[in-house]
């Protein structure tokens, strides 16, 4: 696998690091590193993640966790968040049209990866298969998806340390 240069979160992944699911740990030290070693926000994610992400404690009436999601799901040294947007949003119906299998979400997520160039999406969402590109952008490389996994958490990793 190439490096990423710029890798796009999907909102499952925050869902991993604050839930503690099986890749948490991978995911923390990746976070750490990347806002360790990059002069620029590695990671980015879309407004989108932020109305998926909180719900949850909405319906549990979960204020701490509403608290830290407001706190970790805005642009800093480490993570860019992006608006939606007209283009943004005609980004994903035009790849709607043209694949038919994915949901809005997902493809308001691979719309904005794609929008401000990142290379790889990271994202447990099997619905999510990629390589996507933009039909207007016939010389852009294609966005990669890559899953959770040990082996590509670890890979990130090494290629950050």
């Amino acid at each position: 696998m190439n490096p990423p240069s710029h890798l796009y979160l999907d909102t499952n992944i925050f869902i991993d690091l604050f839930e503690g699911g099986p890749a948490t740990r991978q995911l923390e030290t990746l976070l750490m590193l990347a806002r360790d070693k990059q002069s620029e926000p590695y990671f980015s994610t879309s407004e989108l993640t932020y109305s998926e992400l909180i719900v949850k404690p909405y319906k549990a009436r979960d204020d701490e966790a509403l608290a830290v999601y407001d706190d970790m799901l805005k642009t800093s040294e480490w993570l860019s968040v992006l608006p939606v947007d007209r283009t943004i949003l005609r980004y994903a119906a035009m790849m709607r049209a043209g694949s038919g299998n994915l949901k809005l979400p997902d493809a308001i997520h691979v719309a904005t990866a794609l929008q401000i160039g990142c290379s790889h999406f990271l994202s447990a969402d099997l619905g999510i298969r990629g390589p996507y590109s933009l039909p207007e952008d016939a010389t852009a490389a294609p966005l990669v998806v890559l899953r959770p996994d040990d082996a590509t958490l670890t890979s990130l990793i090494e290629s950050l340390s």
